[in-house]
């Protein structure tokens, strides 16, 4: 795990990461990448806060160590794709545009960005005002699951979400 900037750190997973971020309460994990490496293990690394997951999306390459889960934050519209063809395990709580989520002094804000897949978002930090996306910045994965993902809403809900952030767009991928 290789630390980003304070109390942020990213786990290379072939080819995608998955970040921790920790406030002065608790932990969030965003992704469990492609193979699932063992995250609460490599978590525990660097804190001892309790922690919590938030998928991006349900995509295998983001959601392979969601079994390490009971529970899980993701957005309702991929519930459907994460248990039926992903197969995945664990109960989903629903996040929508909007909602905050409070670790103790770092404030995190969901951005829902359709258009990759149905439910995918982003996870805005208030403080440092950088997203940590889906797919936003990685233009060929844009819409995979056609016909439910268009790169249209997605492309306006970028847009939406850069005109919240000052700061850089940090992708899950290489």
């Amino acid at each position: 795990m290789k630390e980003l900037f304070e109390n942020t750190w990213a786990i290379e997973d072939m080819g995608v990461r998955i970040f921790l971020l920790t406030g002065k309460e608790r932990a969030l994990v965003i992704d469990t990448g492609m193979t699932g490496i063992g995250v609460p293990s490599e978590v525990r690394k660097h804190t001892d806060l309790p922690f919590m997951l938030m998928n991006t999306h349900a995509d295998r390459d983001h959601v392979a160590g969601n079994d390490r889960f009971s529970e899980f934050y993701m957005h309702p519209s991929e519930a459907a794709f994460y248990h039926n063809v992903q197969k995945g395990t664990g109960k989903i709580i629903p996040v929508f545009d909007g909602d905050e989520i409070d670790l103790g002094g770092r404030i995190l804000e969901i951005i829902h960005l359709p258009g990759h897949t149905p439910g995918s978002i982003t996870v805005l930090d208030r403080n440092s005002l950088l997203n940590y996306a889906h797919e936003g910045d990685n233009s060929p994965y844009v819409a995979n699951r056609p016909p439910t993902s268009s790169i249209y809403p997605c492309l306006y809900h970028i847009g939406k979400s850069n005109a919240r952030s000052s700061a850089a767009l940090r992708s899950p991928h290489r």
